[in-house]
């Protein structure tokens, strides 16, 4: 649906300006990967999203075996969960304009936690296990969702000049995307050393106490690694003037440009390699992307 919507009621403005030359664009790129504070960006963006995404692969088997959640409910809590990511936004704006960036993370961080610790052990202790009760817990993070947003957004508004802010906006979506990709194969190596696995819906329907206190534990761990993401707020400004006291006066060097563009090559070609590995069946098992060990004929 979105790409009629947007081939049928975006309008193509005229371009204001011509198009910059392919070597002017990378010149571009280079000064940008140079840059110290914007390297710290990059960072920030790479550690924030691998550590913070980190998630037990237990809840699929919570939601679908303990609190048997259908796709419609799921469907249409994750509607209105929009609706409230709209109001925390909006809310951010009017309040939080001027909030400390590094504070306001780390304030949602915690109460991203302590919001979903409730719900996951009442769902894994079977105090209550309906779908709904579960939902809920979806419906109610959206709005430190949407501050986190809002305070990466302004991060990236505040690094960008009026001439290259879709390249400042480009490169630090990616090193966050990067991360993104990053945190399920660490989750994935992390978690597959978890016995008895909490892949296996057996494992889910025998609902053993200890297989409990085997899920609830990981879920703890999760909470370690977002709370371990917030050791890289140092990395970004606390506010508006920082960030362009930074951008003044933090230097440039080619070694940092050199170190920028080698946190990217690495981050995707490990990335890209466990995905590919994961594809194949000979090489899924390895304990490397989270299998159980190969044993091959």
């Amino acid at each position: 649906a979105r790409a009629p919507a947007s081939l049928l009621l975006v309008p193509d403005l005229p371009a204001s300006a011509p198009l910059p030359p392919l070597r002017s664009y990378l010149a571009g790129v280079w000064r940008l990967l140079c840059s110290r504070f914007f390297f710290s960006l990059i960072a920030y963006g790479l550690a924030s999203t691998t550590l913070g995404s980190v998630a037990s692969p237990a809840g699929i088997g919570v939601m679908r075996h303990w609190c048997e959640v259908q796709n419609l409910p799921r469907q249409m809590f994750g509607l209105a969960g929009r609706g409230i990511f709209a109001v925390g936004l909006a809310l951010t704006r009017a309040y939080l304009i001027n909030a400390n960036w590094r504070t306001s993370i780390a304030a949602t961080t915690l109460a991203t936690i302590v919001i979903d610790v409730p719900f996951t052990a009442c769902a894994v202790f079977d105090i209550i296990r309906s779908q709904y009760f579960l939902l809920g817990e979806e419906f109610l993070v959206e709005i430190p969702a949407a501050v986190q947003f809002l305070m990466t957004t302004f991060v990236v508004v505040e690094a960008a000049d009026e001439e290259n802010v879709g390249l400042v906006y480009g490169l630090l979506t990616s090193a966050s995307n990067l991360g993104g990709s990053l945190s399920p194969l660490l989750s994935n190596q992390l978690f597959g050393r978890f016995e008895p696995s909490l892949s296996d819906s057996a494992n889910f329907i025998e609902d053993a106490p200890s297989f409990r206190a085997l899920v609830f534990s990981s879920f703890v761990l999760g909470y370690v690694f977002s709370l371990l993401s917030l050791c890289a707020l140092p990395l970004l400004p606390a506010q508006k003037a920082d960030a362009q006291a930074r951008k003044r006066a933090w230097s440039s060097s080619t070694a940092v440009g050199w170190l920028s563009a080698g946190c990217f090559g690495a981050a995707f070609c490990y990335g890209l390699t466990l995905s590919v590995l994961t594809l194949f069946p000979r090489t899924a098992c390895l304990e490397l992307v989270g299998g159980s060990g190969c044993v091959h004929d």
